[in-house]
C-alpha cells in the first residue's frame, strides 16, 4: 500500500479510545455520545446508502464525525464506510471546491458511477484468458473493481486516498476508525482490517476481542483502502477470494464478511465492551454484577 505502515506501529483500540475520551469528555459536563457506526451488507446499494447516510449526520448532527469512535463495516457497508472516513483526509477547502453541496453529495457522486462494467469486463477477458494460462499475468476481476472505486474517488475529490494506506489513517482525534469485517474461509471466523491493532498484552482488549481476528496482524503488511474494503466484500462469484501465501504456500483465504454476519454488529459490540471497561458505562457494569 503507497505509504503503508508496520502493523505493530498502529495504534491499539485502548489507545484511540484515550485520544477519542481526551477529545469528547469534559470533566463536569453532560454524558457525552459515543458512536460506533454498524453498517451493513448488500452490494453497491448498501454501499451508497452508507456513504449517503454518514454523509449527511456529517452535514446535520452536530459534532457527528468528533463524537463517532468506530465505522464496523461489512461488504458494501465497508465500501461505502471506507469513502466517506477517506473524504475526512481531503483537505476541507479542497473537498469543499470539489463537493459544494456538501459531504453526502460528495458521497453519492463518487459510489453512484458504474462499477460492474469493469467487473464485468476484466471477469470476461483477463480473468477467463487467465484460466487458459498457468502463470498469473493478467489482473483479476478484483483489480478492477479496486481500480475503478479508486479512478471514482480521484475524479470527484481530487485526491487518490482509496490507493493509500489503511494503516495510515493513525490515530487522528476527530476522524473516525475503520473495522472492515471480513470472513476467514478456512475457520469461519471473523476477520476485522482496522486502522487499529488488537493489543495482545492488554487483558481488557484480549477479552473484548477474543473471537476476532487482526487481518493486518495476520497478513503481516499493511493494504490499500480499496483492498481493504473489498477483502470485507468479496461475495461468491462477484468477486474471486482473497488470499495470502507464505513460503510459497497458500496460507488462508477471505471472503464476504456477510458470510460470517451481515450487519458488523459483532465488532460493534465488542468495541462497546472495550470502551464500557475504559470509560463510565453503568448499565455495562451493573449486567457483569448479576
Amino acid at each position: 500500500a503507497e505509504g503503508g505502515v508496520a502493523v505493530d506501529s498502529r495504534p491499539s483500540v485502548t489507545e484511540a479510545l484515550d485520544t477519542w475520551g481526551e477529545a469528547n469528555l469534559r470533566a463536569g459536563n453532560e454524558a457525552t455520545p459515543f458512536v460506533v457506526v454498524a453498517t451493513a451488507g448488500g452490494g453497491i446499494r448498501a454501499a451508497y446508502w452508507t456513504a449517503t447516510v454518514l454523509g449527511d449526520l456529517h452535514d446535520h448532527a452536530d459534532k457527528f464525525p468528533q463524537r463517532t469512535f468506530a465505522l464496523s463495516g461489512v461488504s458494501g457497508g465497508s465500501v461505502g464506510a471506507t469513502v466517506y472516513r477517506a473524504l475526512l483526509d481531503v483537505p476541507p477547502e479542497q473537498l469543499g471546491k470539489a463537493c459544494p453541496k456538501g459531504m453526502a453529495d460528495c458521497t453519492q457522486s463518487i459510489l453512484g458511477n458504474d462499477f460492474l462494467g469493469p467487473l464485468t469486463a476484466a471477469m470476461l477477458y483477463p480473468d477467463l484468458a487467465q484460466r487458459f494460462w498457468p502463470l498469473p499475468v493478467f489482473p483479476d476481476r478484483a483489480a478492477a473493481l479496486e481500480k475503478s472505486w479508486e479512478a471514482s474517488f480521484s475524479k470527484v475529490s481530487g485526491e487518490n486516498r482509496l490507493n493509500g494506506s489503511l494503516g495510515s489513517l493513525g490515530n487522528r482525534a476527530g476522524t473516525p476508525s475503520l473495522f472492515l469485517n471480513a470472513t476467514w474461509v478456512d475457520n469461519g471466523r471473523r476477520i476485522v482490517a482496522s486502522n487499529l491493532r488488537y493489543a495482545k498484552n492488554n487483558p481488557d482488549e484480549a477479552e473484548s476481542f477474543v473471537r476476532s481476528n487482526d487481518e493486518l496482524a495476520v497478513l503481516g503488511y499493511d493494504l490499500r483502502l480499496s483492498t481493504a474494503a473489498h477483502n470485507s466484500a468479496r461475495f461468491p462469484f462477484v468477486s474471486p477470494p482473497g488470499m495470502w501465501k507464505r513460503d510459497g504456500e497458500i496460507a488462508g483465504r477471505l471472503q464476504d464478511g456477510g458470510l460470517f454476519e451481515n450487519y458488523g454488529a459483532e465488532t460493534a459490540m465488542e468495541i462497546f465492551d472495550l470502551a464500557c471497561r475504559r470509560f463510565a458505562c453503568p448499565e455495562a457494569d451493573d449486567k457483569r454484577k448479576r
